[in-house]
């Protein structure tokens, strides 16, 4: 009689990666350092990692993701862009990232997302998204992508990444705008708002089947200065 794995998702000896959507929160201020209290992390789990999509606005200056914790554990910047792509030109600036942490134990607490500096306006922001993956406990995500547009128009951003069987896609957009509206492709939206004129939206889903690449994009409405940030997980 054949000996398989513990698992046969994924191929032979690979474990499935578990996706769920746990929290959102979303905070306006000119704040530098973004504390987001108790949030759900879901069933603990020895294998478990806490991913969080972070999408913020800055008014008139250009900032990026510095640093971040969950629940107390230095976490992995997996991704960031902004809609400059790099520039760093004083204009309103939106920044999209993807940080991951192994969180075992608990299932709730805080997320500390520290930027390079100050919003520089009360009516911007930051949203957050939390997700919980199990399985093959990789911290380190499979692809990336970002992409970023300063343009103020109805447009789509592309953010495809390769996928496999039993993995999980989560991706995040941000915009400066009090109206409008996004569409994801290829994604499930999760939870959306603004903060003053920072919009941020988070999306994901469990993938079922291996594409190079899946067909990710968000459609926006109305926004200006837009960034968003992608990365997939497979089994391992």
């Amino acid at each position: 009689m054949p000996v398989f794995g513990t698992q046969m998702f994924g191929g032979a000896g690979k474990t499935a990666v578990a996706y769920s959507f746990t929290d959102s929160e979303i905070q306006g201020g000119n704040q530098t350092i973004f504390t987001f209290s108790s949030m759900a992390y879901g069933t603990a789990d020895d294998s478990r990692i806490v991913v969080v999509t972070v999408s913020a606005g800055f008014s008139n200056v250009h900032g990026t993701i510095s640093s971040a914790t969950i629940g107390g554990v230095s976490a992995t910047i997996i991704v960031q862009g902004t809609n400059q792509e790099g520039g760093t030109s004083s204009i309103d600036t939106s920044v999209t990232g993807i940080v991951a942490a192994a969180v075992p134990t608990g299932t709730s607490g805080d997320v500390v997302v520290t930027l390079s500096r100050s919003t520089n306006s009360s009516n911007r922001g930051m949203g957050i998204g939390v997700y919980r993956l199990s399985g093959p406990g990789v911290v380190a995500a499979n692809d990336t992508a970002t992409n970023g547009i300063n343009s103020c128009s109805a447009l789509t951003q592309t953010v495809s990444v390769d996928t496999e069987e039993d993995g999980a896609v989560i991706a995040c957009s941000c915009g400066s705008s009090s109206y409008g509206s996004e569409t994801w492709t290829g994604l499930t939206e999760n939870a959306r708002g603004d903060a003053g004129a920072a919009v941020s939206s988070t999306a994901g889903a469990a993938t079922t089947s291996d594409e190079s690449p899946r067909t990710i994009s968000v459609d926006t409405n109305s926004y200006c200065n837009q960034s968003a940030a992608c990365a997939s997980w497979v089994p391992a």
